[in-house]
């Protein structure tokens, strides 16, 4: 299982190969997402990803999520937040690993390579009406 010390050194092998300062990296019990802070060139990662209905995979991607804001800070784009070129990134080292992504608006619908699924978001109650979404049809 992936710990702390491994995504630790996935941010400094990201840090050295973009030529960027090394990233301060936080391991933080909090509820919610975590979080990249440019003004300080630090993250914090919340530790229930290490909860055990995790992969290994989808914490990489995490730390890889929060360390693609960090390079675009690093490279002078300021506005740049979840769009082209931050996917494009963030695609270029998931493709390191030989994983990739499906998108749904910012965060993964599916985490994958090849055949196998290692994250796949599960279908959520429309925020405008009562109705479930399951494979494209109405329930």
């Amino acid at each position: 299982m992936t710990d702390q010390k491994e995504l630790l050194e996935l941010a400094d092998f990201m840090a050295e190969k973009e030529s960027i300062s090394p990233v301060k990296i936080l391991f933080k019990d909090i509820k919610g997402a975590g979080r990249a802070h440019h003004n300080g060139c630090w993250i914090t990662m919340p530790n229930w990803i290490f909860e055990d209905k995790y992969s290994d995979e989808f914490r990489y991607w995490y730390m890889l999520h929060e360390m693609c804001h960090i390079i675009l800070f690093f490279k002078g784009n300021f506005i740049e937040n979840h769009g082209p070129i931050f996917r494009k990134i963030e695609k270029e080292y998931l493709g390191m690993f030989g994983l990739e992504i499906e998108y749904k608006k910012v965060y993964p619908r599916r985490l994958y390579s090849n055949e196998t699924v290692f994250y796949e978001r599960k279908p959520q109650r429309s925020r405008r009406r009562n109705i479930i979404y399951y494979n494209g049809s109405q329930h």
